[in-house]
């Protein structure tokens, strides 16, 4: 018995001893303070490899190096000032953006806090000059200054401020505002002058971090100057738009605020005052137009931090709705969008590689003695390689409907990235052939027409008779007519997302007479028994619609196109 509790202790001890010693290899594996950066402070989001801290508002940023010795103490920095006030009164300047700084890897840190500074926005005034935006600092390893935008001028005699970008003028007799934005902090700094005025009581627009402020001319005020985009959160932002101008004279419009949150500057015809520079991106505020108005405020700045925090094995991607099949990520796409890879895992055979099917919208169905739609193209590719981009995801939309006594309509391209399936070709009408349309389906022909010929990625149409024929299916030939309607050909299986679906079936020919042809399996459109309604394909299968005779219904549409796109996650 006392062996027997002897050899249970030491079985407790070895199974905890496994326990602790796997939770550290994990940790380790994960980058969880040992060979990558943890940190905390402001609002923490992930991107691939990638942890970024936003600061909205002053605080801390606290890290606990790493030991990796490229990335385990190293930190990127966007850091944007507050943004300038427009003036009030009439014809007021633009505000100036706040200046802004930035830099990849640009600093390295230890294990202790650094104070975290956000500016904020200077404030609009009525019938004055408001006052500049503040600075935003990241007192890191060397201090990094944002230096605020400066105010607009008025038309009272108020010159517009320099600042990190200047103000916009109101006066011939004066100058704009200068940028005085330099580099700090071992960041690339940005900031630009106000715009030059050359006609009294119309504003200028405050310099923005990516140019100039808009000069006015004539009765039309300047815009704010453009901001600068920066990617640092993973999605291209633009930061730092100046001011526009006010405008007070009859005829001619108001400056709009630059890219990156500037605002727009008042007109006397609709809103006297100008509107405030967009919070957290540091826009200068729009410039009031008459008496009285109001001055917008600028808009504050914000502070962001970005740092490795993991190797991963496997790629990390977004896009699309997201599902899950064992090991490996789905991404279904049905509408347009984009698949962004946002990091390249490390595995050799898994870490770049994706499969994918891109299906184009099916074509419509002909009226007149119609032949059924073709499928869209159908492409399923198991390997291909992809790198951290963003990767645009077109779906093509399938063939509208037909009420002309013509041919069906051919659908839209199906794109991921330069991969491209076309949509399905229409199908034909009375005496004449189904459509072709590249690499899809070919549409099925019309009363004694021929199918329209299929492409790389699809099948040929089938050969009318007395009624329409089958648009080819993604996985078969559109039927001929045979006594009925031609039914369409049967679409392709696939079992990417984990279940075996089938999809890119072709449209059924119509018989005018009689029976009209049943759908292709994959979402193919029935066409129509006599002088009754088609089917049209259904929605995100790239199914061909069903072909109708010359009364009352139109040639049904063809279904839309989807886009999917599977890899290995774990």
């Amino acid at each position: 018995m006392i062996k027997s509790l002897k050899s249970l202790m030491v079985d407790c001890y070895t199974k905890r001893a496994r326990h602790l010693m796997t939770g550290r290899m994990m940790m380790g594996a994960a980058g969880g303070g040992v060979s990558y950066m943890e940190a905390t402070g402001g609002t923490i989001t992930t991107y691939g490899n990638y942890k970024i801290h936003t600061f909205n508002s002053s605080g801390t940023f606290t890290p606990t190096v790493g030991t990796d010795a490229t990335y385990g103490d190293t930190v990127s920095l966007l850091v944007v000032a507050g943004g300038g006030a427009g003036a009030g009164l009439v014809g007021g300047g633009g505000g100036g953006a706040g200046g802004l700084l930035e830099g990849t890897d640009a600093q390295t840190l230890t294990s202790t806090s650094y104070t975290v500074t956000v500016g904020g926005g200077g404030t609009g005034a009525s019938n004055d000059r408001g006052s500049s935006g503040s600075d935003s600092v990241f007192a890191g390893a060397s201090t990094a200054t944002a230096v605020g935008g400066g105010a607009g001028a008025d038309r009272d005699g108020d010159t517009a401020l320099s600042g990190g970008s200047g103000g916009g003028d109101s006066d011939t007799m004066n100058s704009p505002g200068s940028g005085t934005q330099s580099d700090s902090g071992g960041l690339t700094g940005y900031g630009n002058n106000g715009g030059t005025t050359s006609t009294n009581n119309v504003g200028t627009g405050g310099g923005g971090a990516g140019a100039v402020g808009g000069n006015n001319s004539g009765a039309s005020a300047g815009s704010g100057g453009v901001g600068r985009s920066n990617s640092i959160t993973g999605t291209g932002v633009y930061y730092a738009g100046g001011g526009g101008g006010g405008k007070d004279h009859d005829g001619g419009s108001q400056g709009m605020g630059g890219n990156g949150g500037g605002g727009n500057g008042g007109h006397a015809a609709s809103s006297a005052h100008g509107d405030a520079g967009t919070t957290n991106l540091g826009g200068g505020g729009g410039g009031g137009s008459s008496n009285p108005a109001t001055g917008g405020s600028g808009g504050s700045g914000c502070v962001i931090v970005k740092y490795k925090y993991q190797e991963a094995e496997y790629m990390v991607a977004s896009g699309g709705t997201i599902t899950t099949d064992g090991d490996y990520k789905i991404h279904t796409f049905n509408s347009s969008s984009t698949f962004t890879v946002e990091a390249i895992g490390t595995d050799s055979t898994y870490g770049d590689n994706v499969e994918y099917l891109v299906i184009g919208g099916g074509g419509g169905g002909g009226r007149w003695h119609g032949g059924g739609g073709g499928a869209g193209g159908y492409r399923n590719v198991t390997d291909h390689t992809v790198t951290a981009t963003g990767h645009t995801v077109t779906i093509g939309a399938g063939g509208s409907t037909q009420s002309g006594n013509t041919y069906g309509n051919n659908g839209s391209d199906s794109v991921f990235h330069t991969h491209t399936s076309n949509g399905g070709a229409g199908g034909g009408y009375y005496l004449q052939d189904g459509k072709t349309n590249s690499n899809a389906s070919g549409g099925g022909g019309g009363n004694s027409g021929d199918g329209g010929v299929g492409g790389t990625y699809g099948n040929d149409g089938g050969d009318g008779g007395v009624g329409g024929a089958g648009g080819g299916g993604a996985g078969a030939v559109g039927g001929d007519y045979d006594g009925v309607g031609g039914v369409g050909g049967d679409g392709e299986a696939s079992d990417i997302t984990g279940s075996s679906v089938t999809r890119g079936g072709g449209g059924g020919g119509n018989y005018n007479a009689g029976t009209g042809g049943a759908g292709g399996a994959g979402g193919g459109g029935a066409g129509a028994s006599g002088s009754g309604a088609a089917v049209a394909g259904t929605a995100n299968t790239g199914g061909g619609g069903g072909g109708v005779s010359n009364d009352s219904y139109p040639g049904q549409a063809g279904g839309s196109g989807l886009v999917i796109i599977r890899y290995k996650f774990q």
